[in-house]
């Protein structure tokens, strides 16, 4: 098969295609950035468990933990971003979690969707997440999963990012690592920016 049309309407045809693909790719950005609007969930007459002071960062080992503290927070005046390898609509439905922002960690195309090897848009949107909120909490799930993509380092340069946001911001982070997703060093190179929190920790109040 042989291309018949001259090679200015070539051109014009690529230069066209590319604009639309290009503005497509924007409007899709400008889609997953208008899901960061800070939001909490509707007060619970509980108790809040979890103590967890502005500007700190966190680690916790199962991500159970962290969606437990993500809970109980927006459950008491505090806004809430979620980063997870779980489909938004699963958490929303496991956690009864029906305001804060949720994104997805995967390369399936959705609006609330952030490809995995993305880790500079990871650290863009929650900058504009912590400056915009008063008072947040930003839980980030599926770490081991950005390692697969990503390596180690690429993202611990990414969670010393986030880490340098928190401390300057009226927010939270709180990370779910298994220490068994990396060795000696690693480990001691994650808790030595974060504080490792357990069911034992003064702060977690189970």
């Amino acid at each position: 098969m042989y291309f018949t049309g001259s090679l200015p309407d070539s051109f014009f045809l690529l230069s066209y295609f590319t604009l639309i693909l290009g503005f497509g790719m924007i409007l899709k950005t400008k889609t997953i950035y208008l899901q960061i609007n800070p939001a909490h969930e509707n007060f619970s007459d509980s108790t809040q468990r979890y103590q967890l002071h502005a500007g700190t960062s966190s680690i916790v080992e199962h991500p159970e933990e962290a969606y437990s503290i993500l809970k109980d927070l927006t459950t008491h005046g505090v806004d809430g971003l979620s980063i997870s390898r779980m489909h938004p609509g699963k958490l929303s439905k496991q956690y009864n979690l029906e305001r804060i922002s949720m994104l997805w960690l995967t390369k399936i195309g959705s609006d609330t969707a952030i490809n995995p090897t993305y880790l500079e848009k990871i650290a863009y949107l929650v900058n504009k997440f912590v400056q915009k909120s008063e008072n947040s909490v930003v839980v980030l799930t599926g770490v081991e999963y950005l390692m697969v993509h990503n390596g180690f380092d690429k993202v611990c340069k990414l969670l010393y990012a986030l880490n340098r946001s928190i401390k300057i911001s009226n927010s939270r982070l709180v990370v779910s690592v298994s220490p068994r997703a990396v060795n000696e060093e690693q480990w001691k190179d994650l808790v030595k920016e974060f504080t490792f929190l357990n069911k034992d920790s003064p702060r977690m109040r189970i």
